[in-house]
């Protein structure tokens, strides 16, 4: 632990969000939070995306 601070996450790897929009979302990820798309692609039954910060 650090001291005098608490460090609640250390990593953060392959979270699953399902969406309505994608494009809405990553662009929300982007602004608010820095995220970068690393993968986008789509199967015949979903849409995807990777981002990373």
């Amino acid at each position: 632990m650090l001291k005098g601070r608490i460090q609640m996450i250390k990593k953060m790897d392959h979270i699953a969000i399902i969406v309505t929009n994608m494009d809405h979302t990553i662009q929300y990820y982007s602004d608010m939070f820095g995220f970068k798309v690393r993968l986008r692609g789509s199967s015949k039954t979903r849409e995807m995306a990777f981002l990373y910060l």
